[in-house]
């Protein structure tokens, strides 16, 4: 059975739910009749909808949109062994997604691959570190004489925001804390050279050029758009700590895993 994973306001809380959750090895066997069973279903369900949104944690919902209870979903649903190979899913736009289970479960997420993020404010992305570089940065960055880079690609779902949205910055921290961050654009530039007053006419044609394709825009309150972010070429292969921040603190994300 598929089920549906719906974050609330602090995405944060995912990872320590699930990774308490995936702790356990085995599941607790289900004691009483049908109708207690009925009836603590409901209770879990009363007791979700009326949790602190300070606290609150992911809903997973069944195929009919019904709660169930996140520990047994854990445990059961997927695998060959109970707490094994879990996947739940998620919709984005009108794709539908697997989160890794399993790497929240260890606390342990990969510094490369696609991840989920949702905001308070309603605005939807998807992250893709190690993205293909755009044809318009690498050029800029070449004709800078700049250092390889790491891209990251954002997919901006602001259709259902309330806020504008510009993804500012993407900060990973390894078992040991060394930090890795990405930055915007602008900038990056700013890093790889003197600044926009020491540019030749051929880098400022290639500014020109990033500006066109509109890699660096926010997005809009009711829009979609692409945005991106630059960091270091050498990440470790995996990561403990992942966190993105919006322009100006209009949001912030706890970026899940997809597989």
């Amino acid at each position: 059975m598929k089920c549906t994973i719906r974050l609330l306001v602090v995405p944060a809380a995912t990872m320590l739910l699930l990774a308490s959750c995936g702790a356990n090895d085995e599941a607790v066997p289900a004691e009483g009749t049908a109708a207690q069973e009925a009836s603590q279903v409901e209770d879990e369900a009363f007791d979700v909808e009326q949790a602190d949104e300070s606290e609150s944690w992911p809903i997973v919902e069944d195929e009919d949109g019904s709660v169930v209870d996140p520990d047994d979903q854990l445990l059961n649903d997927g695998g060959d062994e109970a707490g094994q190979g879990n996947v739940t899913s998620l919709e984005f736009g009108d794709e539908n997604f697997e989160i890794d289970m399993d790497a929240l479960t260890a606390g342990v997420y990969p510094s490369t691959g696609s991840y989920f993020l949702e905001g308070s404010t309603g605005v939807q992305a998807i992250a893709e570190i190690g993205a293909e570089a755009p044809s318009e940065l690498e050029a800029m960055r070449e004709s800078l004489g700049a250092d390889p880079v790491t891209y990251v690609r954002f997919d901006v779902d602001n259709r259902n925001g309330t806020e504008e949205i510009g993804m500012y910055e993407l900060t990973m921290y390894d078992a040991a804390g060394e930090e890795y961050r990405f930055s915007p654009i602008t900038d990056t530039f700013n890093d790889w050279g003197e600044g926009i007053d020491g540019y030749s006419n051929e880098q400022m044609d290639l500014s020109d050029a990033v500006d066109d394709a509109g890699l660096g825009g926010n997005a809009s309150v009711g829009q979609r758009n692409e945005q991106w972010l630059i960091g270091p070429s050498e990440l470790p292969d995996e990561v403990s700590v992942m966190h993105t921040q919006a322009e100006g603190f209009a949001d912030e994300f706890y970026p899940l895993p997809l597989l």
